[in-house]
């Protein structure tokens, strides 16, 4: 009888193996197909673009502009290398958008483009503080007379190609403008492709978009149709539940004497080091001392982060399992609508999301500005990207 059960189990054992490998073989079949689709859409877009158009989009991979000059900070994206938007007819600004939602999802994609078309909202409200004391600009402390700029668009956004992905094995894609910062390294090595998926950058001004006097509907029409709409606000309230979870001790324990700058602690710099960037004694708390309450609430919160890109592209897995050694600190106010700071780091990963007042036009929401990034310590760009750190397909 015991002879019995035991060979059934074994079989039951054979048999899970068995179905779980074919469900990894599936899914490396899948990625593959995944990274098949993005590479058709980027020949597509290539092949359209005449030759002014390339000699600005194609750079050498080791053009300095690949990892420096972060232009998200609107005063940054001055002579930004590469191709920008307004310079595509309809049907190659179509293929780049195919080429966003095959590198970054449904989610991702969508969260992208409302990120560029926000820029459309901001011209509508700066255009308002120029015509009306009504509303007025926020500076910010590294520039106390700041005004806004003359001019917005949702067209100054600009793509560059590093190396040719036809005939080079390893190449790089960054698309950037204010607020956005996508990042792509590829390499090709036999039958693989290893792919480095960070810096990610996203932001929203207005993060809420505020109430319009009914009277200026006919000269601000983009801005009544879209009062009430939110652009990430809704990552700062999960981040502020995260801590708003934690006993006061650890509030304490965790909290930084001051709020971070509009460019983030990991955002200014292009190489980060993980044991020179976790060096010092500034306040955090361990993930280790945690409730199990504030756990789900911090796998929660990246959940949602982690979803705007494609798990092929990242390396989710493994950022999840460098939760053990997590640290998490804040700063600011824990009100909705008030300053605040959080950064979770580990080994593997960095996330910095700020909400501000800075650099914006003032509102009922005191702080409707926000800036949030995303690191891979080991494989920024393309880190480590021969030791497999990263994701790959067969």
């Amino acid at each position: 009888m015991l002879r019995k059960i035991l060979i059934s189990l074994l079989f039951i054992i054979t048999s899970c193996s068995s179905v779980s490998n074919k469900i990894n073989s599936d899914l490396k079949k899948l990625e593959f197909h995944h990274y098949q689709e993005f590479l058709t859409s980027m020949n597509k877009f290539t092949d359209s673009l005449n030759v002014h158009q390339k000699l600005d989009l194609f750079l050498p991979f080791n053009d300095s502009y690949r990892i420096s000059n972060f232009c998200y900070v609107f005063a940054h994206c001055k002579d930004v290398p590469g191709l920008k938007i307004n310079r595509l007819n309809w049907e190659q600004k179509k293929d780049l958008y195919q080429i966003l939602i095959n590198a970054y999802g449904a989610l991702g994609y969508h969260q992208i483009v409302d990120i560029i078309n926000r820029e459309l909202i901001l011209e509508e409200m700066e255009l308002a503080a120029r015509r009306s004391p009504l509303y007025k600009a926020k500076d910010g402390p590294n520039n106390k007379n700041w005004q806004p700029p003359l001019k917005r668009s949702h067209d100054l956004y600009n793509i560059a190609i590093f190396n040719d992905m036809k005939s080079d094995d390893i190449w790089a894609l960054r698309f950037e403008g204010h607020h956005l910062l996508l990042n792509l390294t590829f390499k090709k090595e036999d039958e693989k492709v290893f792919v480095s998926a960070t810096p990610t950058f996203m932001g929203a001004s207005p993060a809420i978009i505020p109430e319009l006097p009914k009277n200026l509907d006919k000269y601000y029409p983009r801005w009544s149709k879209e009062q009430g709409q939110q652009l990430l606000y809704e990552d700062s309230l999960l981040a502020k539940k995260i801590i708003k979870s934690f006993d006061k001790k650890s509030q304490r324990q965790s909290k930084l004497a001051k709020i971070a700058g509009a460019t983030l602690v990991g955002g200014g710099k292009v190489y980060l080091n993980h044991q020179e960037f976790a060096g010092g004694k500034s306040p955090h708390i361990s993930y280790s001392n945690l409730s199990e309450e504030s756990k789900l609430y911090l796998k929660e919160f990246l959940a949602k982060i982690f979803a705007r890109q494609r798990t092929d592209f990242l390396d989710i897995d493994n950022f999840y399992k460098s939760l053990k050694n997590a640290k998490i600190a804040f700063a600011g106010s824990l009100d909705d609508d008030e300053e605040f700071y959080i950064r979770v780091q580990t080994s593997r990963f960095l996330f910095e999301l700020l909400q501000t007042s800075n650099y914006s036009i003032e509102s009922k929401i005191k702080a409707n500005h926000i800036h949030s990034i995303l690191r891979d310590l080991k494989s920024d760009f393309d880190f480590d990207i021969l030791q497999k750190h990263l994701s790959h397909y067969h």
